[in-house]
């Protein structure tokens, strides 16, 4: 080593003498293709690391050259270099504080050439992790040149992919929270970004000519087949992080770096930030929720959070119908989540419909006017009882068949109550599927009989347009999306209930109108057709930021005050003399 050191100073002592000929020597060797001369000039460097870092200033040519070095490649040829130009880099970047950012941004651009799981991507990201826990206050710096070499989604799907799946691995073993946040971050805004991106009506026409059967429409099969697709793309980094979670819940006891409920956690502040603001998302509501999906306890703790987003009456209305209509479709399609748990869920939803109820009873009392057949001053009324709607319908086989004790607890709901009253929610669901079969189960468990309420409604006028001047309408939202693409869906049916048709669905918009007669199919909710999304790529990655406190939902017995009950406040109409 003191010999290799030697040869170092020498070189550089006879360039300050005016003799650049062993210099250029090792910079040419270094730009050239000789795989056993790289190997060789990368042993004597990294053993004079600590002098190289010294005198930097005077050499800059042999710095840029190692720094150009792409030692992933070289190493196919010769194993020697890829160890040598770490050992290179870990002792530059441990004697030398200010070439730290330089060795990480050089990592981290490897990664998208190289997996994570191969022999170089696992020692580059060892060398990482030792960088991060010798300067554990770079996590910034970290965070900040992740970030930057993130690649744009519409590059090619094996460096998003390979990239992707770099954040999540090194956000793990790093031990580091902000490092894991930051990760997952980046990769939901990959999945927002594609999800914009994907043409939903395309896939939604290729599973209507499919006539709905269970496989996956070959269709889509063949789109999904093209690797500059969309589809390809998005299916593929989805693959990713199913695997991904699915690997660390399996490790879960056994992992040294961020726990998976932490890890979960995670996933909650990109949700927040970029997937519940969306009008309608599709595939970018799966990462949090496949993650979720495998611990019953896990599941609860997030709709803890949906719940407590719901129920902020400082949030616009838009975003608390977005967080009921995720919650809806977290407990309607959850296989681990009991039904015990599914009923306590209905239960605390329609506690919140007689709170809104009651409340907007008093304010017809005190004159003012409520207009009470408006989607916009009660459309979060109208969408939480959809919602209800919907969970109760989808397991239907569950809550009503089971047991009678469970059959007891729904007909203390008091659905009577909201049924009849004046806000008359079945009038306004547009969906009459959905009404005549929550309607049927109903009348067959001896609930409540709903006929009198449905003939009533066929001569109850309702207006065109609603007081802010829109239309009048409360469109049908299933909220949760068939799910295309075929190579995820494996690993993401084990832990949903997906559902890969829907029967005697009308769809407007022009597309086609189909039925399916297979009589074991789940029941029919209807569907919305997909909307074209203008694709929308530059996507900010949020800060992170506290994540919402979990609340309990409480059954009232009585009125609250206004503010506990929201949603129409904003709309009322006083009397005028």
């Amino acid at each position: 080593r003191d010999e290799r050191v030697s040869e170092v100073v020498r070189m550089v002592q006879l360039k300050r003498d005016g003799d650049w000929s062993v210099y250029s020597h090792v910079v040419g060797v270094l730009q050239g293709a000789n795989a056993g001369a790289i190997a060789s000039c990368l042993d004597m460097l990294a053993a004079a690391a600590a002098y190289i870092g010294v005198v930097s200033n005077e050499i800059g040519d042999l710095l840029a050259a190692l720094f150009a070095l792409d030692f992933t490649r070289l190493a196919d040829s010769d194993s020697r270099i890829l160890d040598r130009f770490l050992l290179f880099a870990k002792n530059l970047s441990f004697s030398t504080v200010s070439f730290v950012e330089p060795v990480v941004r050089l990592l981290a651009k490897a990664f998208t050439r190289i997996d994570v799981k191969s022999n170089s991507g696992g020692a580059c990201m060892l060398l990482l992790t030792e960088m991060l826990r010798t300067y554990p206050t770079a996590t910034s710096l970290f965070n900040s040149v992740l970030a930057a070499h993130c690649p744009h989604v519409k590059r090619e799907p094996a460096l998003v992919i390979s990239y992707a799946r770099f954040l999540l691995e090194f956000g793990v073993s790093s031990g580091s929270r902000s490092i894991a946040q930051n990760g997952v971050s980046l990769v939901t805004a990959m999945v927002v970004a594609l999800d914009a991106e994907l043409n939903h009506v395309g896939s939604y026409r290729c599973a209507q000519r499919s006539n709905c059967t269970a496989n996956v429409p070959e269709e889509v099969l063949t789109l999904a087949a093209s690797e500059s697709s969309v589809e390809y793309k998005l299916d593929a980094l989805l693959h990713a992080i199913f695997a991904f979670l699915a690997a660390q819940f399996e490790a879960r006891h056994e992992t040294t770096g961020i726990d998976y409920p932490s890890l979960c956690e995670c996933f909650i502040v990109p949700f927040d930030e970029l997937v519940v603001p969306l009008s309608r998302p599709h595939y970018s509501v799966f990462p949090l929720f496949y993650a979720v999906s495998f611990d019953a306890e896990l599941v609860r703790g997030l709709l803890d959070e949906l719940r407590a987003a719901f129920r902020n009456a400082s949030s616009h209305f838009q975003l608390r119908i977005a967080n009921v209509h995720l919650s809806a479709a977290l407990v309607a399609q959850s296989k681990l989540f009991p039904v015990d748990d599914v009923l306590s869920w209905v239960e605390s939803m329609v506690s919140w419909l007689h709170l809104y109820v009651e409340t907007s009873l008093l304010a017809s009392a005190d004159g003012i006017s409520i207009h009470e057949l408006d989607v916009d001053m009660h459309g979060l009324f109208y969408h939480t009882f959809q919602c209800v709607m919907v969970v109760l319908v989808h397991r239907c086989r569950e809550v009503f068949v089971t047991a009678e004790h469970r059959l007891e607890r729904l007909r203390n709901l008091r659905l009577a109550y909201l049924i009849r009253s004046a806000l008359n929610p079945l009038r306004m669901v547009s969906s009459s599927e959905l009404v005549s079969q929550l309607a049927q189960l109903l009348s067959r468990y001896d609930i409540l009989d709903c006929s009198d309420v449905l003939a009533h409604n066929e001569s109850v006028l309702v207006p065109t347009v609603t007081l802010r001047k829109t239309k009048n309408v409360l469109a049908f939202h299933y909220p949760f999306d068939c799910f295309y693409l075929p190579r995820s869906v494996p690993l993401l049916a084990a832990t949903f209930r997906l559902k890969a048709e829907h029967a005697h669905v009308s769809v407007c918009a022009g597309l086609e109108q189909f039925d399916d007669s297979t009589p074991d199919c789940e029941p029919d909710l209807g569907v919305y057709v997909p909307l074209e999304r203008a694709g929308s790529l530059s996507i900010p990655i949020p800060a992170s930021k506290p994540m919402l406190q979990a609340s309990a939902m409480i059954l009232h017995t009585g009125v609250s005050s206004w503010d506990e009950s929201p949603g129409f406040e904003s709309f009322v109409v006083r009397p005028t003399s």
